[in-house]
Formats: structure tokens, sequence, C-alpha cells
């Protein structure tokens, strides 16, 4: 509980201190992604066990399946950069939106992918389905986030 606690207090921390209004399409897309990141770390990690446990690997993919519902609604026009919030966002998310809207449905759809087979009880479908969900964020940020 008190690792909670901490973990929870840095993480508003951090976000105060990230100049982004987190009720902004910009800031909302940035909660969403950081859940994305951590959802697909704790399936990495499910996945090195020496003995993977599939039940594990429930709550990331019930996270994913949540982020995936929403996040094509974080791009409304007007939210990219040109917002003077900062963002990871590139311009070529508004200058493409059917590119862009390509790589949110093949997102969308590995991650429904990944479900089926959890649901199906397949660990080697599932462990397949969540590299094929890591290519899809790979080819996604890309062409349409900034670069570290």
């Amino acid at each position: 509980m008190i690792k909670l606690v901490a973990a929870l207090s840095l993480a508003a921390l951090v976000a105060g201190c990230s100049g982004v209004d987190p009720n902004s399409p910009a800031g909302k897309r940035h909660a969403a992604y950081e859940k994305v990141g951590a959802a697909n770390k704790a399936l990495g990690k499910v996945f090195e066990a020496p003995t993977p446990d599939l039940a594990a690997a429930a709550e990331p993919i019930a996270t994913l399946k949540a982020q995936a519902a929403v996040l094509p609604s974080l791009f409304p026009a007007g939210s990219g950069p040109e917002s003077g919030q900062k963002t990871e966002a590139l311009p070529a998310i508004w200058s493409d939106p059917a590119g862009f809207s390509t790589a949110m449905n093949n997102f969308t759809g590995a991650v429904a992918k990944l479900d089926a087979a959890h649901a199906a009880g397949d660990l080697a479908a599932t462990k397949a389905a969540a590299a094929d969900l890591g290519k899809t964020c790979k080819a996604c940020h890309t062409k349409y986030r900034k670069k570290d």
C-alpha cells in the first residue's frame, strides 16, 4: 500500500510538472499511452517468466482493450503541436488522417487479436499476438511520434 501511494504521488508530481493540462487532448493522450506502455511492459514480464502464467496477462490485456477503445478519439483537430501543449504527436497525424486511421485500426485490431488469443487460453498465440501488437506500436511511432 505504501508503494502504491508513493507511486501515485510521484505520478501526480510528474504530471504536474509536465506542462500539459491533464484534461486536454494532449494530456489525455499522454495518460492513455502511459497506460499502454505499462501494460505492454507487464505483458513482457509475463512472457519472459520461466513458466509464463497466462492468467497474469488478463489485467494488462484489459488495460490495452480499454485504451484501444478511447485512443482514436483523443486526436481532435487543433490538438497537435499547434495547440501550444507539449506533445510527442507529430503533425503527420492531422496531415495524413487516412494513414493515421489505418495505424490506429491496426493497433485496435492487434489488441482484439491479443484478447481473443488470451480468452482461448492459448499461451503461444497470446505471446505471438503480443509481439504483433508491439509491431503495430512501432509502426505508428515511426511515422506519427517524435523521436526521443
